[in-house]
């Protein structure tokens, strides 16, 4: 009554007289439990720091109390210091494993943990804990699932075996959950392929709710990159519709679904209708710069534009490649992550080998895409660049090189398949031009 209705200083007085009450009522948890509810909304930065240690200490006295724990844990995860995140976090731990039924603790628990676990020093452990746990049981509840599979795929990479039998459990007790699936699915470079039709079919055919729309645009990456792209466009324009309709008339936000849609359907534009290069460009991918210019992936994607735009041109001047390397350079600069510049300069390298002839850049940009990681098309490329060029022994060196990487997930399994005609050329002229 106090909250709804009360003035700002008769909540303040509020929450110092229940503080100075509970001081002499320590086991009363029902006003515990409240008050910690109205410190998470209403108190002060000292006083959420008073409290949550306190209630931490009030908690290793009352080890077998659930309520007054789960009202410390939304107030930890919601207001607490790193330090007291990652005391939680451990105290917790060890409290379920004497405390194996408490599904709501377990359940935020898994959520906090998800969500600060650089606090964590060995989050494998913690997974591998719960893992346990999940397999000993016939069934775990939904909620459970849906806290413990961002877990994993947030933070359990090349173990394809793992993450299969985690899926596997997941869709035998959940076989028709539109939610499930959408979790499993981000799994999907780890599964069978029959495994990811079986989903993505499921997905597409869903009534999902807006929040998981994103999940609508993943499925027709799947799709586009088998080559169904009738049903990739479809799912993508739909969703691009859909998300700008509620938008405009509803408010709702729904910005980042539009333009992760956009972005995506530019891809299929771009890949497999180069021909409609400007329509990607124009309506797609410029707005998205507009809005965000550090947008890596749509600098990537307007060099291809890019390209596609000067294949139709009969005579090539050398300025004419400046947009090209301007959008290659910010899409560069501006992703985060190894693996996926690895990528980008990949890109580049084939840019400069059979766009411009420039063979010196394109080697450059080929063994910078293997600096940051193994990348078997740049060895392939580098391979065959140094074939061309007489040099055997810096070919055999690549091609080696390349060979030795391991494939973990079935996308890069696929990947080194269809180079294999490639791998197997370059071997074949290596030994003749050796013997």
């Amino acid at each position: 009554m106090i909250e709804r209705h009360g003035t700002p200083e008769q909540i303040i007085n509020i929450l110092t007289t229940t503080n100075d009450w509970l001081e002499t009522h320590p086991e009363n948890t029902n006003v515990r439990s409240q008050y910690l509810g109205l410190i998470e909304r209403h108190g002060t930065p000292e006083q959420i720091i008073n409290i949550l240690t306190t209630t931490n200490d009030w908690l290793e006295t009352h080890p077998e109390d659930t309520r007054v724990r789960e009202k410390y844990l939304d107030l930890v995860q919601q207001c607490g210091t790193e330090k007291q995140k990652e005391k939680a976090i451990y105290v917790i731990t060890d409290w379920l494993e004497s405390h194996t039924k408490d599904n709501n603790i377990r359940v935020k628990y898994l959520s906090l943990v998800g969500r600060e676990s650089k606090l964590v020093e060995d989050i494998q452990l913690i997974i591998n804990t719960q893992w346990k746990w999940i397999e000993q049981k016939n069934k775990i509840e939904q909620c459970l699932w849906n806290a413990f599979l961002p877990v994993v795929h947030h933070h359990v990479k090349n173990n394809s075996q793992f993450i299969q039998q985690i899926s596997q459990l997941a869709l035998k007790q959940y076989p028709n959950n539109h939610t499930i699936a959408c979790s499993i699915f981000y799994f999907q470079d780890y599964l069978e392929i029959e495994t990811c039709y079986k989903l993505a079919d499921f997905i597409a055919d869903s009534d999902l709710p807006k929040r998981k729309w994103h999940s609508k645009v993943l499925v027709a990456n799947f799709f586009r990159e088998y080559e169904d792209l009738d049903k990739a466009e479809k799912i993508y324009l739909r969703t691009i519709n859909n998300s700008r309709y509620c938008i405009d008339e509803f408010g709702y936000d729904l910005e980042d679904t539009y333009n992760f849609a956009c972005l995506n359907y530019a891809r299929l534009l771009i890949w497999k209708r180069p021909s409609q290069w400007k329509k990607a460009m124009d309506r797609y991918l410029e707005p998205l710069l507009k809005i965000k210019k550090t947008h890596s992936l749509a600098h990537l994607y307007l060099a291809q534009c890019h390209i596609e735009k000067i294949k139709n041109y009969k005579q090539t001047r050398s300025n004419v490649y400046n947009p090209i390397i301007h959008h290659f350079r910010q899409a560069i600069k501006y992703q985060e992550d190894s693996s996926e510049n690895s990528k980008y300069e990949y890109e580049f390298g084939t840019f400069y080998w059979k766009i411009v002839e420039n063979i010196m850049q394109a080697r450059q940009h080929f063994n910078l895409s293997i600096g940051y990681r193994d990348n078997l098309p740049a060895c392939v490329s580098l391979a065959e660049l140094e074939l061309e060029a007489s040099n055997n022994n810096k070919a055999q060196k690549y091609i080696e090189q390349g060979l030795a990487i391991k494939m973990i997930t079935r996308t890069e399994q696929e990947e080194k398949q269809k180079l294999m005609t490639q791998i197997i050329n370059i071997k074949q002229q290596l030994e003749k031009n050796i013997n």
